[in-house]
């Protein structure tokens, strides 16, 4: 470290006086040696559950919030303090959740609901009445505009008719089902 040890001592009898400022100075001087030691030691297999930052701002909610217990004598000091922390908190994080089989990634399930007495799953979920209300309302715009015949085969076709069943009923060819199918996909008429 570069820094003198009387600025450091005053920096730190202004942090132990309550100086918000002094804390806002002790953070962004060493703020970085906490993110770096976070991130080396942060996993893989946690990177997709916890940022860097989570890790480093749980390091200064412990610092600051137990401030008073610890007297650095040199900037080395509070920094290995702190390395230790961060390591510590990315240590306890790596066995709460990858090395406990309650927490186990690899165990994790699509969320589910209950209907009666059984779980469905997420995609399997009845649709809200206001969901109900919309997707209605979309149809209408959507088939309002259409010829008859065209309306008929998509009526059918939402009663989980095929398209080919749905075109032999209405004397259409099943290609003119698709086509209609695709045109409306790519190009849906537009609101009002």
């Amino acid at each position: 470290m570069t820094e003198q040890p009387t600025g450091f001592k005053v920096l730190m009898e202004r942090l132990r006086d309550g100086c918000p400022q002094a804390a806002r100075e002790l953070f962004d001087r060493y703020g970085g040696h906490v993110r770096r030691v976070v991130r080396r030691k942060l996993s893989e297999r946690l990177r997709s559950q916890y940022d860097s930052t989570d890790f480093a701002q749980a390091v200064w909610a412990s610092f600051f919030t137990t401030r008073g217990h610890y007297d650095f004598t040199t900037p080395d000091a509070l920094v290995a303090f702190l390395a230790g922390m961060a390591f510590n908190k990315v240590a306890e994080a790596y066995r709460n959740r990858v090395l406990t089989a309650k927490r186990d990634p690899r165990r994790e399930q699509p969320l589910t609901t209950l209907e009666g007495d059984t779980a469905v799953p997420a995609d399997r979920r009845q649709p809200t009445p206001s969901q109900l209300a919309v997707a209605n309302e979309e149809w209408e715009r959507l088939i309002r505009d259409q010829p008859v015949q065209y309306r008929t085969a998509l009526l059918m076709l939402r009663q989980g008719y095929t398209q080919a069943e749905a075109a032999a009923h209405v004397g259409l060819d099943p290609r003119q089902i698709r086509r209609l199918l695709d045109k409306l996909l790519r190009d849906p008429p537009c609101h009002e």
